[in-house]
């Protein structure tokens, strides 16, 4: 007879109770009927703590219970220690004995590849009983046999950490306060983290009414992971100093990592930077005892926490190197987030290949969304920047608005300053500053207060603000050394990526480099922005009623005929940014349809539209290429207020799945407000048509939801407004 392992056994029961056949179905699953039979009777009679069967050669459970429980309450104890003690007691076990007890319960040698979790490494004895667990919880047993499997459960010195579904299954009442642990571990993502906190508060004080120090520690650091969430940093560093105190000199590097690791954290929370440094430089001596992927990993996010990300960015490529077989999605967008904020543009498009499947259903979209603006805004590409930003909003669920709130409230900042509009700029940053202090988030709201000119960030010494203050310091002084030292402190800390974003607060410094003839050593097509050059035309183009156009944010009083509005309008939403262009074909096809000299109507109506938006000629040209000539936008912006129209709708509802009603709501109305009549009115040809028509049911689409929220709200007075 073949080997035949416990999960085909399982199989083999499934098909028996499907089959009714025992001969046939022992026959094809190669084994001896009788055993089969044993399993059928086994699975009929419901399950007993003896299907978790220990080897012969192990200790008593009453010698195994003791020898676990000394090193739950003494956690910082030798296994010479604990033999004394032993031996005095009347028990005779080896020191390899003792090493194998505690490492079965999970005590010592604690697997690096996730410092946080409370489960283990799956042993070859629990295997078998999680896979036929796994085949019982399969076939919708009733709540007695779920009970029983709990029983099975329980009596696990430790639980695998790659079945957290099977614990998510049984009800907590029926799990002892191990399996308790592991199950809120499990469960952790998907609950609200004040919840997890008071959970995972009750099993540290439990653990401790019991004596178990060790467990309580544990338990204490999910304590920790849910303050960390909640961004309580002085909560979480007086836990952490209980929990160390409890350990005394327990020299466990995993739990040592995710202690000191979250004491890091809380230090970068609390802008205390030289906590926070003490503490990485601990971290990185823990790598001398865990040489593993995810502890470089950890090292690196603390790093990131830090704003230090050229040496985030060090532990990360030596995570990379360690790793076997492919990179896991998550590590992969780490890496490109870290890159893009380095302001290594290339290394993150390699990283971002289009083959990366990535769609918006995948949980990973908003960040892969947020790194794609982030490196669109570096290359000076705004339009698609706004585009991957509100693709981010888009998606973005409560538990991760708070992760993305500040960086796309940031960027839609950077753009409007950007575009020369400082006034909306300063408008955006004030109108999120709340929900940054509601959230706690007190790094991002400083350095928003400082770029309102609210806040002195001079004592500050994390690496970001030390980099700002560089530049605020190169503005007052507007030397070119004073400048170049900023530059080479970005570079150096790796924040070259954010520096080319808030270079823009700082116009006054840049263009007196550029007429001094100097190279600021920033990307070109950032130099070509408007906030640098004030000859480079910008149009704002208000067309969701009676058409109004802005240039430079003056108002242009000009007459227009409907074909003319038409073909601005049209400019504005599809080439809105240099380097864009359209068909001329399309153009032909879509204004001229019947004539028969199309090429002469098109060169007499941009001669018309260039006069009246005064517009030099240079900057709207139509390509010499034979058989694909394109109209060439080469160096003008333009903005309308249906794009502004369709940002406030995905920020309204970003902020609805985020529960903030009173944002939301404010963000729902601003939109609305943006339309004073019917688009496209007098305006016939087939795009506008088709426009006009997607306008009005995005806008109703809008409206219905917004009544909707309102009347969930209780907020009838809007609804009937509205």
């Amino acid at each position: 007879m073949s080997k035949v392992n416990n999960n085909q056994r399982c199989r083999a029961v499934q098909a028996y109770i499907k089959s009714g056949s025992l001969r046939k179905t022992a026959k094809k699953f190669n084994m001896p009927s009788t055993t089969l039979w044993r399993w059928v009777k086994r699975y009929n009679n419901g399950l007993n703590r003896e299907v978790y069967m220990k080897p012969w050669n192990r200790p008593a459970n009453s010698v195994e219970k003791r020898v676990m429980s000394l090193k739950e309450k003494h956690p910082w104890i030798t296994i010479e220690s604990a033999k004394k003690i032993l031996k005095k007691e009347g028990f005779k076990i080896s020191h390899k004995g003792i090493y194998s007890i505690w490492k079965r319960y999970n005590l010592v040698n604690r697997s690096p590849e996730n410092v946080f979790t409370t489960m283990a490494r799956l042993s070859p004895e629990s295997r078998r009983v999680i896979e036929y667990i796994e085949f019982i919880l399969s076939q919708n047993p009733t709540n007695k046999i779920i009970k029983k499997v709990a029983d099975i459960l329980n009596a696990l010195p430790s639980f695998p950490l790659e079945y957290e579904e099977i614990l998510k299954k049984i009800p907590e009442r029926y799990l002892s306060l191990s399996r308790r642990l592991n199950k809120l571990d499990a469960e952790f993502m998907e609950m609200p983290k004040s919840v997890v906190y008071q959970k995972a508060k009750r099993l540290r004080k439990a653990f401790e009414k019991k004596g178990y120090i060790y467990s309580s520690v544990l338990a204490g650091i999910t304590e920790i992971l849910s303050l960390h969430w909640m961004r309580t940093p002085e909560e979480e560093l007086q836990l952490n100093a209980l929990l160390r105190k409890r350990l005394r000199n327990l020299r466990e590097p995993v739990i040592n990592m995710a202690l000191t690791f979250l004491a890091g954290t809380a230090n970068c929370e609390l802008l205390n930077a030289e906590q926070a440094f003490y503490y990485a430089r601990k971290c990185k001596k823990l790598l001398h005892s865990l040489h593993h992927k995810n502890s470089y990993i950890i090292v690196g996010d603390l790093m990131t926490f830090i704003t230090d990300y050229a040496d985030a960015l060090k532990y990360y490529n030596q995570a990379l190197r360690l790793e076997k077989g492919e990179t896991d999605t998550n590590f992969h967008l780490k890496i490109s987030l870290a890159s893009v904020i380095a302001g290594n543009y290339k290394r993150t498009r390699s990283l971002l290949p289009p083959d990366l499947k990535i769609g918006p259903d995948s949980e990973h979209y908003e960040t892969y969304t947020l790194i794609k603006a982030l490196l669109y805004l570096g290359l000076g590409n705004l339009e698609k920047a706004t585009f991957f930003l509100r693709e981010c909003l888009r998606r973005s669920e409560k538990s991760r608005f708070r992760n993305y709130i500040y960086t796309t409230a940031f960027c839609l900042a950077v753009i409007e300053q950007a575009l020369g509009n400082e006034k909306e700029a300063r408008t955006i940053l004030q109108r999120y500053l709340p929900l940054f202090k509601k959230y706690r988030i007190d790094r991002h709201r400083i350095m928003i207060e400082f770029l309102l000119g609210r806040a002195n960030i001079s004592s500050i010494k994390l690496p970001i603000f030390q980099m700002v203050n560089h530049l605020e310091y190169a503005q007052k002084s507007l030397k070119i050394k004073d400048y170049k030292k900023a530059l080479n402190y970005a570079r150096n800390k790796g924040l070259l990526g954010f520096y080319h974003r808030v270079i823009v607060f700082f116009p006054r410094l840049i263009t007196h480099i550029l007429e001094k003839g100097q190279n600021p050593g920033l990307p070109r097509r950032l130099l070509h922005l408007p906030i640098f050059r004030c000859d480079i035309p910008v149009y704002y183009v208000k067309f969701l009623g009676k058409l109004i156009i802005y240039r430079n944010r003056k108002y242009l009083k000009i007459s227009l005929r409907p074909k003319e509005k038409s073909f601005i309008i049209h400019l504005a939403l599809r080439m809105g940014e240099p380097g864009k262009s359209v068909l001329i074909n399309q153009l032909y096809k879509n204004f001229w349809p019947r004539s028969k000299d199309p090429s002469s109507q098109l060169s007499h109506l941009l001669v018309q539209i260039k006069k009246r938006l005064r517009l030099p000629s240079h900057l709207l040209v139509i390509s010499q290429a034979r058989d694909n000539k394109r109209l060439v936008n080469k160096g003008i912006y333009l903005t309308t207020d249906y794009k502004d129209f369709e940002l406030s709708l995905v920020q309204a509802r970003a902020l609805l799945n985020a529960g903030e009603w009173h944002y939301a709501r404010k963000k729902y109305i601003s939109a609305f407000n943006l339309f004073r009549g019917r688009p496209f009115e007098r305006m016939f040809d087939d795009w506008s048509e088709q426009m006009r028509q997607a306008i009005l049911n995005r806008l109703e689409n809008g409206l219905q939801e917004f009544i909707e929220q309102c009347l969930i709200h209780k907020n009838a007075k809007d609804a009937k407004k509205v």
